[in-house]
């Protein structure tokens, strides 16, 4: 009880590293990379229009893919509130405290962590929805949680799985 339904199968860059998929999000996380290291940036937000478009996906896979390359931290982190999946990907209970607690509680980033058990990769779950979450998690309070993750975590990479668009 208090487990969210199991996706875990969706990450095939962990389960199906052999796959055809797989492959594909190798080949994604290479371009990611030497673009990375061209323009200087280590955040990836990943979203869509609709919600049903494989936004968490894309994410999730990028990220496990990304973490088996670098041996830097890969912080992947779920700000879509009205629909969490992070916690249903990695089998860890959804009543797990994320970012919601994080910014009404004032709660540390290593309070809302959690490991993956696969390497160099930790979860930022959204956590429990607020009524008024809009207000709880802005661009101004986002920008202070990557600027927190960064010093907590150090020279990392960030990837973030968003609401989509028309829902923001």
């Amino acid at each position: 009880q208090g487990k969210s339904k199991d996706r875990r199968g969706d990450l095939f860059a962990y389960f199906q590293p052999s796959s055809f998929v797989s492959e594909q999000f190798r080949m994604i996380r290479t371009i990611i990379l030497r673009l990375a290291k061209d323009n200087n940036f280590r955040t990836i937000l990943v979203t869509s229009a609709l919600p049903g478009e494989g936004k968490t996906f894309v994410s999730s896979n990028l990220a496990v893919t990304l973490a088996k390359e670098v041996t830097n931290s890969v912080i992947f982190v779920d700000i879509d509130v009205r629909n969490p999946s992070l916690c249903a990907l990695f089998g860890l209970s959804k009543e797990k405290t994320g970012l919601s607690s994080y910014f009404s509680k004032n709660l540390k980033i290593s309070d809302v962590s959690y490991n993956t058990g696969i390497p160099n990769l930790t979860i930022i779950p959204s956590g429990q929805y607020l009524e008024k979450t809009s207000e709880v998690i802005s661009k101004e309070k986002i920008s202070y949680l990557l600027s927190a993750i960064k010093l907590h975590y150090g020279d990392c990479y960030i990837i973030i799985d968003s609401g989509p668009v028309q829902l923001l």
